[in-house]
């Protein structure tokens, strides 16, 4: 939906799933559509309660509600229907942990979107959503199997991010202290200051007057604005070489120009615990705030999170792939699927 699908799925008026595919057969002639030709199977897809519920090597079947919340489908045309990224997000918070589904809703509310074929790529695109629209979306869907797992995910989602990393270190540094966070307020997350700056008037040949007064915007990774505090995040894959460094020294010292208390997280600081337990404290020093563990074995909780979040790059949704196959092409349907009368 998010990487310019053609045509582009648009919100569907109908909440109420009155016919579906019914085999294999069905399923598979979508495999002809160029927009969803990379997807993985078995493919899971809804049927209305009613609906026999044969499970297949190709379709897992889920059972939904006769009808669905307003906004819970978008149609992609010629008869079919996707999740809509809330209805996904519900979806998943019956197989990922609260910290994965809180990831994947960053990567919904933000500016990125992974590849599913490579870890380490990404695709810069518009939010999915955001976190207003998420919550209103499961608090509308009463009774749910996952609801609350869902909600409590959501509350820990913060719009605006632009990478994995940011969504991680944001994460950890703020979320609610219990799951294991380091407890501290909610950044702004990639939010634009404009901000005054000093140039050279060439045209000027009097050196008092040889100063212009200029305005530029830039973006901070993390912000909390009230105090005037920054964390930027150096990404050596994508901060490498001598003219992306020199732009990332050029706007930190901007930062810094402009009042701001900058500090900066590299990929091996955001691995280590004790760094990043070093960097939590000292953000807390200087938003004023003081450690309240609300449990003895905080730290150990604080442990438990860190090494989920950074012991391994790979992305939920990878997770979830693992052990799918690559979409059967209908002509050799046969040779890879059941028949369709079982």
């Amino acid at each position: 939906m998010r990487l310019d699908a053609n045509p582009r799925p648009t919100t569907a008026r109908p909440a109420i799933i009155e016919r579906c595919a019914h085999t294999n057969r069905d399923v598979l002639a979508y495999a002809q559509r160029p927009d969803i030709s990379q997807l993985s199977w078995p493919i899971d897809v809804l049927i209305p309660q009613t609906t026999n519920n044969l499970k297949t090597s190709l379709v897992i079947p889920h059972r939904c509600p006769e009808r669905l919340p307003k906004g819970a489908l978008r149609s992609a045309g010629r008869g079919l229907y996707v999740s809509s990224p809330e209805l996904c997000f519900l979806q998943l918070a019956r197989d990922l942990p609260l910290h994965d589904l809180a990831l994947v809703g960053f990567e919904l509310c933000g500016a990125y979107a992974l590849d599913l074929q490579n870890d380490c790529a990404l695709a810069s695109c518009n939010p999915a959503t955001t976190k207003t629209k998420l919550q209103r979306f499961l608090e509308s869907c009463h009774g749910a199997t996952g609801v609350k797992r869902a909600l409590r995910a959501a509350r820990l989602v913060l719009d605006g991010s632009c990478s994995p990393m940011e969504s991680k270190v944001a994460l950890l540094l703020s979320a609610n202290s219990t799951i294991g966070s380091f407890g501290l307020p909610s950044p702004e997350l990639n939010t634009k200051l404009t901000m005054p700056t000093r140039g050279r008037n060439l045209e000027s040949t009097k050196s008092a007057a040889n100063t212009v007064r200029t305005s530029q915007t830039r973006a901070c990774d993390l912000l909390w604005r009230e105090q005037g505090i920054a964390i930027e995040y150096d990404s050596t894959t994508h901060h490498e070489g001598i003219e992306n460094i020199d732009r990332d020294a050029r706007r930190r010292n901007l930062l810094v120009s402009n009042g701001l208390t900058v500090l900066t997280v590299t990929r091996q600081q955001a691995q280590d615990f004790f760094a990043m337990e070093s960097i939590a404290s000292d953000v807390r020093t200087l938003l004023g705030r003081n450690a309240r563990p609300r449990s003895r074995d905080v730290r150990v909780r604080q442990w438990r999170l860190h090494r989920a979040l950074f012991g391994t790059s790979t992305s939920p949704a990878m997770r979830l792939r693992t052990g799918r196959l690559p979409f059967p092409r209908p002509e050799s349907a046969g040779e890879t699927t059941p028949s369709t009368d079982a």
